[in-house]
């Protein structure tokens, strides 16, 4: 669950007005509690590799938020004003976060993609996209205008395309309530072209309204968008488990994949998550707790393989990973032990923003030892 505060809500949005893609889906795929492989339900060991500190100074790890490897090899790791670069050793290369207002520069980033082309770094302040090669030269800027009052963000860059999420907030007001808030996914040519709509999707959210047009959200779940085989995207947005296979092309859902799950409830509060959480209108208000965990955390696409990061997490084994294929079928699960919110996969290497006892980071790089 996420919590937000907004300053101010923008225009109103008919949020009833959304797209088919989360309609009714033409295919329903309901799999059985269990896996098709004999070996399910296996541990997958990881074993340390590398490890990079900023202990050098070159550098200072304050609050990582991404971790990508690029086609070469290279590690770039996304931080507050810094997009660094590592080479496959571990070695620092530079930092291609510049601030200003000026060509290659951005006050603030928001999301990055690294593509054969090089890097592609979004800034939200001014907004545009900034293109490096690797030796960190700006190939180009395209500014990013969106006609209404939403900031996209950049997700992938695939078949020439950029791909953005966008979500406009409707205007509530009266009582604390829960909504249907809708997530845009888009997509981009460059240049002078305005986004393409592709469809929407709507996360449960809970919102409280303050009477000078301001208020929080807190959302019940994520809104994932992995690019898919043959033009379609794998989309997760509900608490519960279902991963949707959205067409491009078509605009709509053409098959939602669910398996029988068994939901973990939210863990107590702790003392400090017992407080309120915002004031608005000068009055402390803490939201609701909610029963239960979303069931999906994350989600990747391997090749015709969906992975799906599950609530499940086992003390010794780790998080358990299902592995679907590409018509939807229940194939497999095992149990990775991911040691860090921020992490990547990336074939048989995973990488992992750890923080220290101290409150410091490292990055570790580690061999996932796959086994039959």
């Amino acid at each position: 669950m996420k919590l937000r505060r907004w300053a101010r809500w923008p225009a109103a949005l008919a949020a009833a007005a959304l797209f088919s893609a989360f309609g009714i889906a033409q295919q329903v795929i309901e799999n059985p509690e269990k896996p098709l492989a004999k070996n399910a339900g296996r541990t997958i060991a990881l074993k340390e590799i590398l490890k990079i500190t900023d202990e050098s100074g070159e550098f200072f790890f304050k609050s990582p938020r991404s971790l990508k490897e690029g086609p070469d090899g290279a590690l770039y790791v996304h931080d507050s004003e810094q997009l660094l670069r590592f080479e496959k050793d571990g070695m620092f290369v530079r930092n291609f976060f510049k601030k200003g207002q000026g060509p290659g520069e951005t006050t603030m980033s928001f999301a990055f993609c690294v593509t054969e082309r090089g890097l592609c770094l979004q800034s939200m302040s001014p907004p545009k996209l900034i293109w490096f090669d690797a030796a960190g030269k700006m190939i180009e800027e395209l500014p990013v205008r969106q006609k209404e009052r939403s900031t996209p963000m950049l997700m992938v860059i695939s078949g020439g395309l950029y791909y953005f999420s966008a979500s406009t907030f409707p205007q509530v007001s009266g009582e604390p309530q829960y909504i249907d808030w809708p997530q845009s996914l888009l997509s981009w040519q460059g240049g002078g072209d305005d986004m393409k709509r592709l469809g929407e999707f709507p996360i449960r959210s809970f919102v409280v309204a303050a009477s000078g047009g301001g208020g929080g959200m807190m959302q019940l779940a994520r809104f994932l968008a992995v690019p898919a085989k043959n033009g379609t995207f794998a989309v997760v947005h509900t608490p519960e488990y279902q991963v949707n296979i959205f067409d491009v092309a078509s605009g709509t859902v053409v098959r939602t994949i669910k398996r029988k799950y068994t939901r973990f409830e939210t863990p107590p509060p702790k003392a400090e998550e017992k407080k309120p959480s915002m004031v608005i209108d000068n009055k402390p208000f803490a939201f609701p707790r909610q029963k239960y965990l979303s069931d999906i955390s994350n989600l990747l696409v391997r090749g015709e393989r969906i992975w799906v990061i599950t609530s499940t997490k086992d003390p010794k084994k780790g998080t358990l990973i299902d592995v679907f294929d590409d018509a939807g079928k229940y194939i497999d699960a095992f149990y990775l032990n991911i040691p860090a919110p921020v992490y990547a996969i990336y074939g048989a290497n995973l990488y992992a923003a750890e923080k220290n006892p101290d409150e410091t980071y490292v990055i570790k790089k580690y061999q996932i030892e796959w086994r039959d």
